[in-house]
């Protein structure tokens, strides 16, 4: 089973990432005996929603990590998050904002990349939505 890191970094907007800790329990509970998952979690002790985020990140069910980082300069909350996650011996770490969402069947696509260990792979298209208050 290979292993899989998502790294997340935070940054308000909580109610969004309760949705995406959400999406990511259905996720990793429908790919449990597929891959390997661990998310880590970036957060920053300066948000001002840093407490929300935390009670959301301790009611999450799949297996996470998390670190602080400070909330300054482009990509050093992503750098720092994939530093921590090599503790991890990752086969395959992704990169998530804090409102990208993955769904169950994504793994369907994914896994002959992951049994073939290309080194780099993606997705083609990519869906948004949005929700009208």
């Amino acid at each position: 089973m290979k292993k899989v890191v998502i790294v997340i970094p935070c940054w308000q907007r909580s109610a969004v990432v309760e949705k995406v800790v959400k999406q990511l329990d259905l996720f990793y509970n429908a790919t449990k005996n597929r891959i390997d998952l661990t998310v880590v979690y970036v957060f920053s002790v300066e948000d001002p929603e840093i407490d929300m985020l935390l009670s959301i990140y301790l009611l999450a069910n799949h297996y996470r990590d998390f670190i602080f980082s400070e909330n300054k300069f482009l990509g050093r909350k992503l750098n720092e998050g994939i530093d921590h996650a090599s503790k991890f011996n990752y086969d395959y770490i992704m990169n998530f904002g804090s409102d990208d969402l993955i769904h169950p069947g994504l793994i369907d696509l994914y896994e002959n990349a992951i049994e073939r260990e290309m080194s780099v792979f993606g997705i083609d298209k990519v869906f948004f939505w949005h929700e009208n208050k």
